[in-house]
């Protein structure tokens, strides 16, 4: 349920963002009609996605996106929902800075083992469990 809440959240934050940075833009492009607000999300996160109204959803893989950025083939995006772990890997990739990144949202790591290695994670994880 946090997930989904926090998932939800982000959403809202994307939405607010991309809405404030069309109004930032000016009258000058509302008026042409053909501009569209373009959010590419990862295949995990898109059913959410979905819910953003009155934008372009894309579901992507997080690698594909990653490699168009990477490959400097991203232009027509307005905003990336993916994983911070996506976005270290496309910052280390990249040769130029692919700019200031906005955390939105965040949930806690979930690990699941086996009961026999059970125990070896627990003491990688500091000896904590929940």
């Amino acid at each position: 349920m946090r997930r989904l809440l926090a998932v939800i959240g982000a959403l809202g934050m994307v939405a607010a963002a991309l809405a404030a940075r069309q109004a930032i833009e000016g009258d000058e492009e509302a008026d042409t009609g053909d501009e569209q607000i373009v959010v590419v999300c990862d295949a995990d996160l898109a059913r959410a996605c979905d819910a953003l109204e009155g934008v372009e959803v894309r579901r992507e893989d997080s690698a594909v996106t990653s490699a168009a950025i990477d490959g400097g083939d991203l232009d027509d995006v307005d905003a990336w929902v993916t994983s911070a772990a996506w976005l270290e890997v496309t910052e280390s990739r990249a040769e130029r800075s692919i700019g200031e990144a906005v955390v939105l949202a965040g949930s806690p790591v979930v690990l699941a083992a086996d009961a026999v290695r059970a125990d070896a994670l627990q003491a990688l994880c500091g000896g904590t469990a929940a």
